[in-house]
């Protein structure tokens, strides 16, 4: 058996008061308009204490699923602040739907991840998005391959890369994993995080809704919670790990995403657009090379062609029918981007 575990680790986390705030992460990932309208996003993790505010405005699905836990709450603690960093990043998201790995522990094993992944893999119709927040200390290739199925089914999975600073577990280490590390609010790599092929966002001291009965990170007192937080409510803490950068870069897919009228759910073959825009537009974080390509920059990512929206400027690449890739219908933009019909796009990808 290969045991798991989530990816943050209390002693990370300093004692002072310093934070990172909702309006950090704003500034720092240069983030202008959020979304994630329409979208379905599965939190695999330690549960949702549902009864925080940051949940009044969206769906919360709580399935019992045969060989996870059942009891509906959050006694870590990370499975709340997962979630909740996420509805920071994208507060528009339709439905999320727990998935609970974790019961009151940080860590599981194979029985419950693969039962995991099978629920996910049954539902991939139903699903958009899927948060992984936890890994194995090491390369372990039956949950690569679980993971790359669901890929391969058409959800998107972001994934921590893990806090051991030497090296990434699965299933970060799978194919089609897209896996985050984490930096500090001054743009330097945080000294524990594992490295990443893909791209980093905030990972420490990161303040989140909190379950009522978890565990995990330090209070915030309310006296310090910034015009944002009190606009929320509830209680919050501060925790770090590659964990709470990983429903960073998955909010920012989610309002990236719900720009895009296009719909590839059935063409799990095309590059996923956040994924190159996010690589393409990345800020390097000099003097390291476990950042991956950079940090998120949002908004250079979204303006790809001086202001023009995903929508109307980006690239489709995929194989069709023997040829290495196709664009349809589209004009050449200066910075090499492509300008798509969208409609024709989207005919092109009807299945028969």
């Amino acid at each position: 058996m290969t045991e798991v575990e989530i990816r943050a680790d209390p002693t990370l986390t300093t004692s002072n008061g310093d934070f990172v705030s909702p309006e950090d992460w704003d500034e720092f990932h240069d983030i202008t308009g959020k979304g994630g309208e329409g979208l379905t996003v599965a939190v695999m993790d330690s549960g949702i204490d549902t009864h925080h505010p940051i949940f009044d405005d969206v769906r919360v699905d709580q399935p019992e699923i045969d060989g996870l836990p059942t009891n509906q709450t959050d006694r870590v603690g990370h499975g709340t602040a997962c979630a909740g960093t996420l509805l920071l990043l994208a507060p528009n998201i339709e439905r999320i739907v727990d998935v609970p790995i974790f019961a009151d522990e940080g860590r599981t094993g194979d029985s419950e991840i693969r039962a995991a992944y099978e629920y996910l893999i049954d539902h991939a119709d139903e699903l958009d998005m899927v948060n992984m927040s936890w890994g194995a200390s090491s390369k372990y290739q039956p949950y690569d391959t679980l993971h790359n199925e669901l890929e391969q089914a058409g959800v998107d999975a972001v994934v921590a890369a893990g806090n051991t600073d030497k090296q990434t577990g699965s299933p970060a280490t799978s194919k089609r994993a897209y896996a985050v590390s984490a930096c500090t609010i001054d743009g330097r790599m945080t000294r524990w995080s594992s490295p990443t092929d893909n791209v980093t966002a905030l990972g420490k001291n990161i303040a989140m809704p909190a379950s009522k009965n978890g565990h995990m990170g330090r209070p915030i007192d309310s006296n310090d919670f910034t015009p944002r937080m009190e606009e929320i409510g509830g209680e919050w803490i501060k925790a770090s790990g590659t964990s709470f950068a990983c429903p960073g870069v998955l909010g920012m897919a989610a309002s990236f995403r719900s720009m895009n009228t296009v719909n590839f759910k059935n063409r799990p073959d095309v590059q996923t657009a956040y994924e190159k825009a996010f690589r393409d537009n990345a800020v390097d974080i000099t003097g390291t090379d476990e950042d991956g390509v950079g940090y998120v920059d949002y908004k250079k990512s979204v303006d790809m062609d001086k202001g023009d929206a995903l929508s109307d400027a980006t690239v489709w690449s995929m194989p069709w029918n023997g040829q290495d890739f196709i664009h349809i219908d589209a004009d050449v933009l200066p910075d090499g981007n492509y300008r798509v019909n969208e409609e024709k796009l989207a005919e092109a990808f009807i299945e028969e």
